[in-house]
C-alpha cells in the first residue's frame, strides 16, 4: 500500500509518498519539502503562535490533497522539538486534526534519534548519524537498528538563532555565547561512539553541501551521500559570516525561511567535526521521515 511519513520539524515540514511492498519495504514515490517555520518566537513566548501554525496547516492541507491525489492509504505524523517545548502543543495539534484530518503524534527525542537512524541508514555497518533540526539536535549510533547510543541536546538553528543572534551578521560576543551553548551540549556525547560512518541529515547539512557545489536548485541526486569536508563547512560558515541574509538568498541561492538560520546550524556541524575529530561527513537527504515510513508501517501488519 502506499503511504505518507510526515515530519513537522521547528523549522520545515517534510512529507515522503511511498509504496511499502509485502517485504515491508519502502520504496519511495516522491518527497515534499516546504518551510513554515513553527518555532518562530517559541523560544521567547513558549507558545506556538497563531501564524506560524496558519503556516504549518496551509501546508499540512496541500499535503493531505497531494496523499489523496498519489491514492495513499494511510499518512503518518510525527511533531518534534516544537510540539515538546510548546505549551499550547495539545491545542494546536488538536487545530491541526480540526482543519486538515492529519493526526499528529509527539514524538520525545530519543524516539525521534531512533527514527532517524533507521531512516538514514542502508546497512548493517556501523554508523552515526547527526540530526541538526531547528529546535533540537539528535546524535545516534548503532548498527542496523540495533542503537549503541542516542542522544538529543536542545540545540538547533531557529533555537539558537533566536536566543543569541539579534542581528545578522551577529556580533562576536553572541556568537561566543552560541559556540558556548554548543559545546557546552556537545560535551555531553561520549566520544567513543563517535567512528565508523558519519552521517549528516536535515536542513543544515544538505543546505551547506548546495552552496559548496553551487546549485541553483536543490537536487538530491547531488546531495545524497555527498562528502562535506570540515574546510568546506568552515569555508560555507565564513560566507554566512561575510553576506546579509538578502545576499545569501540571491547569491548562495539558499530558501529564504532557512537562510536566517543556516549559520547557527552550520557552526553546530562545525563543532560537531572539530570536537570528534572529523575530517568529514556523509551528508544523507533521508532521515526521520524516511524512519517514519518504516517504523509506522510495521504497525499496519
Amino acid at each position: 500500500m502506499k503511504i505518507s511519513a510526515i515530519d513537522i520539524g521547528t523549522n520545515t515540514i517534510l512529507m515522503l509518498v511511498a509504496e511499502v511492498n509485502e517485504q515491508g519495504e519502502i520504496i519511495p514515490i516522491r518527497d515534499f519539502h516546504e518551510i513554515a517555520r513553527l518555532g518562530e518566537g517559541l523560544n521567547k513566548n513558549g507558545k506556538i503562535s497563531d501564524e506560524a501554525l496558519q503556516r504549518a496547516i496551509k501546508i499540512l492541507k496541500s499535503y493531505s490533497t497531494y496523499s489523496n491525489e498519489l491514492r495513499v492509504g494511510k499518512i503518518f505524523c510525527v511533531g518534534t522539538a516544537a510540539f515538546r517545548d510548546a505549551k499550547n502543543s495539545a491545542e494546536v495539534i488538536e487545530k491541526i486534526r480540526a482543519e486538515t484530518g492529519i493526526e499528529v503524534r509527539v514524538i520525545d527525542g530519543e524516539l525521534e534519534a531512533f527514527l532517524s537512524f533507521i531512516g538514514t541508514i542502508s546497512d548493517n555497518s556501523y554508523s552515526v548519524v547527526l540530526d541538526i533540526g531547528g529546535g533540537s539536535t539528535e546524535i545516534i549510533a548503532g548498527e542496523g537498528e540495533n542503537i549503541k547510543f542516542r542522544k538529543s541536546l536542545p540545540i538547533g538553528a531557529v533555537k539558537l538563532t533566536e536566543k543569541y543572534f539579534k542581528v545578522h551578521p551577529p556580533q562576536a560576543k553572541e556568537l561566543d555565547l552560541a559556540y558556548r551553548n554548543i559545546i557546552d551540549e556537545l560535551s555531553k556525547v561520549d566520544s567513543s561512539f563517535i567512528k565508523g560512518k558519519i552521517y549528516a541529515v536535515a536542513g543544515t547539512p544538505t543546505t551547506i553541501s548546495a552552496v559548496v557545489q553551487g546549485l541553483k536548485e536543490y537536487q538530491k541526486d547531488k546531495i545524497e551521500n555527498f562528502v562535506l569536508t570540515y574546510e568546506k563547512i568552515i569555508w560555507a560558515k565564513e560566507k554566512f559570516l561575510q553576506l546579509s541574509v538578502s545576499e545569501i538568498i540571491e547569491k548562495l541561492y539558499v530558501p529564504p525561511k532557512r537562510a536566517d538560520v543556516i549559520l547557527a546550524g552550520t557552526i553546530i556541524l562545525e563543532k560537531f567535526c572539530e570536537l570528534f575529530n572529523l575530517p568529514s561527513i556523509i551528508v544523507s537527504d533521508k532521515g526521520l521521515r524516511y524512519g517514519v515510513a518504516k517504523y509506522f508501517s510495521r504497525k499496519l501488519n
